[in-house]
């Protein structure tokens, strides 16, 4: 079976690393699965190509509706598997069977209805119409598009997204300082703000709590600034983009989740599959339903950081008891939100494709 997965080049974020994991994965179960990025994103044409999946990049400007058509023709795919499509990109396949993935919610549930965001509307319209099944990457997720297009004839599907487990688990961290990550863009809506406002509670109950955020973006030195504005100093260190997350994790004895806002959640299981349990706001999103299945996730209500903070100096005062919790949400994440299980849910839509 052959597989092609498009997707935009950049920014270069969860949803793009998820793509390789899983061409990855796919390619190991004998599936031909290549990447066709649909913007210009050299980063994830290399971090592709380095896990050994087949990348091309179609050409920016007049050209990239032929262009796109050609190098679709030309893949020769049994699927195309669509993820955060372009509003123009359903003019530019041609007909194929179709999984459209859905990694965020509809774009007019995110933004004001201007003329540009009706056009990218129809798109999306327009992409869900050619689309035999969308998988929606939690239930939240799924119920925001059904009700944004009710008429729509895709079958819908929720698969969560997964995370490759290490072959050797992160060794421990030290014993001190107590060291409380994060990794993420540093854009907006990430919970860097809600981060520096936890950060600030927990250093005025563990005074010698250290910080760090893993991640780069547009608003890097707008968080550096608020950070030293809360008073957190050298507590609190932006360490940009990093590639080696093992060793980032090694330094961590635990993980923050902030977010005002996510349709999953990587950033709840990756730190778990390091063993660092998490300390999570419940924000009433997609991120709930995975806080609600992972016994690795400690959980308090969005914008409690008292509440949040207790629960690190718990974890702080109880080494033993931080281990179980990180133990026991490996499980979880073994179970139901790894790359194995992800593939596996979506090879049975796979075949379901194919033989229809």
């Amino acid at each position: 079976m052959r597989v092609l997965h498009l997707v935009p080049g950049s920014p270069f974020g969860g949803a793009q690393r998820l793509v390789v994991d899983l061409a990855v994965k796919q390619r190991e179960q004998s599936i031909d699965a290549s990447i066709l990025l649909l913007s210009t994103g050299p980063r994830l044409r290399e971090f592709a190509e380095e896990k050994g999946v087949p990348a091309q990049t179609v050409r920016e400007g007049p050209s990239r509706f032929p262009d796109t058509y050609r190098l679709v023709r030309k893949a020769d795919a049994d699927i195309l598997h669509l993820h955060i499509p372009p509003p123009w990109l359903a003019f530019a396949l041609p007909r194929k069977p179709t999984l459209v993935h859905l990694h965020v919610r509809p774009v007019l549930s995110v933004h004001g209805s201007s003329v540009r965001r009706q056009l990218d509307a129809l798109g999306e319209r327009l992409t869900l119409s050619r689309a035999d099944y969308a998988i929606a990457i939690s239930h939240w997720v799924k119920d925001a598009w059904r009700t944004a297009y009710p008429q729509t004839k895709a079958r819908f599907k929720v698969v969560y997204n997964g995370v490759n487990l290490p072959p050797v688990p992160t060794r421990e961290a030290v014993e001190q300082p107590f060291t409380i990550s994060a990794a993420c863009r540093l854009s907006d809506r990430k919970g860097i703000e809600e981060f520096i406002e936890f950060a600030t509670v927990v250093k005025g109950q563990l005074p010698d709590a250290e910080f760090r955020i893993a991640g780069d973006g547009p608003l890097r030195e707008v968080y550096e600034q608020a950070a030293r504005d809360a008073g957190l100093g050298d507590a609190i260190v932006f360490e940009g983009f990093v590639s080696d997350m093992p060793s980032f994790w090694a330094k961590a004895n635990a993980a923050a989740f902030t977010s005002p806002f996510e349709p999953f959640g990587l950033r709840l299981i990756e730190p778990i599959t390091h063993l660092r349990p998490v300390l999570a706001y419940k924000n009433g999103t997609g991120s709930d339903e995975v806080i609600a299945q992972c016994r690795g996730i400690i959980s308090a209500p969005y914008g409690d950081p008292e509440t949040l903070a207790t629960e690190a100096v718990r974890l702080a005062s109880d080494r033993k008891r931080s281990k179980q919790i990180a133990s026991e949400g490996l499980e979880d994440v073994t179970e139901r939100f790894s790359v194995d299980a992800m593939s596996a849910s979506l090879q049975a839509v796979y075949d379901r494709m194919v033989l229809e």
